[in-house]
């Protein structure tokens, strides 16, 4: 999985990418440190994906994996794991001042879930 910002591109005949001008590689310099956690909605301070995997994870020197997870009044959704590997990269940079992040060859396992909630 990959994702990208405005400036960013991506080749189809070639299956190469290029970031953005003025963008740096996190991974391998990240720049946080903080235990992975399992955070979903108005919990996550990182709501917005480039940013959720942005900072809890290719930007992140504690992380190879980070869980979110989305769920019906049921209590049946999935869990989404996004994990890194040798091949993922991530790139950061600021619009003014806020932190951009786009990131390349990413890992997602979608899993079925039921989740019983107890009283």
């Amino acid at each position: 999985m990959s994702y990208l910002q405005p400036g960013d591109k991506f080749s189809l005949s070639e299956h190469t990418y290029e970031s953005r001008p003025k963008s740096y590689t996190t991974v391998g310099h990240e720049y946080f440190e903080v235990p992975s956690q399992s955070v979903s909605g108005i919990m996550s301070s990182n709501r917005n994906l480039d940013e959720f995997i942005g900072f809890n994870l290719v930007d992140n020197k504690s992380a190879s994996q980070v869980v979110s997870w989305a769920l019906n009044e049921q209590q049946k959704g999935v869990r989404l794991v996004f994990s890194q590997d040798e091949t993922t990269q991530g790139y950061w940079s600021q619009d003014i001042t806020a932190d951009v992040y786009s990131f390349e060859n990413l890992k997602l396992d979608i899993d079925p879930v039921e989740i019983t909630i107890r009283n």
